[in-house]
């Protein structure tokens, strides 16, 4: 009877965990270059239990929940602003930030008070040159992200791609780290100026998952009542004898 109840709390906890990541893919369905949050699932038996002779669906076990990034791109909008840059195809834009450099595909940039490209949140975009000051008025962005102002080059636009074994964490911000480093060798995707990439969530699916989930964490809680309720007519059921 016990291992019912693990059972069903181990399912609640994973209706738990997904439920916290649909909710924040649903509340960054409209935030450029968000990449949406993946559930993974690791179980585990604990040490402390004594596993000899025991049938494995009578063990209690552990879930460790773990959270990946969906890379798959999202739609491409045009916007006609200068400054919005999207990348039609696998990599990133390297931001620099005080942890180090980051990685973003969100491209909505904008100048800060010293004419630098920047951020959302007055992160400097990256170039061959380091941080690219935009001090003119024609601001051009080739395909390659070569970057000419009034005419003149400023600077390449630093385009992370990675390997495929490459892991990435969300740091906030719209912000990556990354588990390894750029691969050099990979070609870089295309630079499209005047666009804006949007997340990549869905977010009727996103509601579908989001209902599912709920609806199975009720029934796990009410498989755990039920339990509750024999034990404890179990319980004053001996007292009697």
């Amino acid at each position: 009877m016990f291992s019912g109840v693990y059972h069903a709390a181990a399912g609640m906890r994973v209706r738990e965990h997904l439920l916290d990541l649909t909710a924040n893919n649903l509340a960054n369905g409209a935030a450029s270059g968000y990449r949406r949050d993946i559930p993974c699932f690791e179980i585990t038996v604990p040490s402390r239990v004594q596993t000899a002779g025991a049938q494995p669906a009578s063990l209690p076990y552990e879930l460790v929940a773990r959270t990946a990034v969906d890379l798959s791109p999202g739609p491409i909008r045009q916007t006609d602003n200068p400054l919005d840059l999207a990348l039609d195809g696998p990599g990133f834009f390297a931001v620099q930030t005080p942890n180090g450099i980051l990685y973003t595909r969100a491209g909505c940039f904008t100048r800060n008070a010293n004419g630098q490209l920047v951020t959302q949140d007055g992160y400097p975009v990256l170039t061959d040159r380091g941080p690219v000051a935009i001090a003119g008025t024609s601001v051009r962005v080739d395909e390659n992200g070569n970057i000419t102002v009034d005419g003149t080059a400023v600077g390449k636009l630093l385009i992370a791609v990675f390997r495929p074994t490459a892991q990435f964490t969300k740091v906030g911000a719209g912000l990556l780290s990354a588990s390894e480093q750029p691969d050099t060798n990979q070609n870089a995707p295309r630079v499209l100026q005047g666009f804006l990439e949007e997340s990549n969530t869905n977010v009727i699916n996103e509601m579908v998952n989001l209902i599912r989930a709920q609806r199975a964490y009720e029934a796990g809680h009410k498989v755990i009542q039920a339990f509750d309720d024999v034990l404890q007519r179990a319980s004053s059921d001996i007292g009697r004898v």
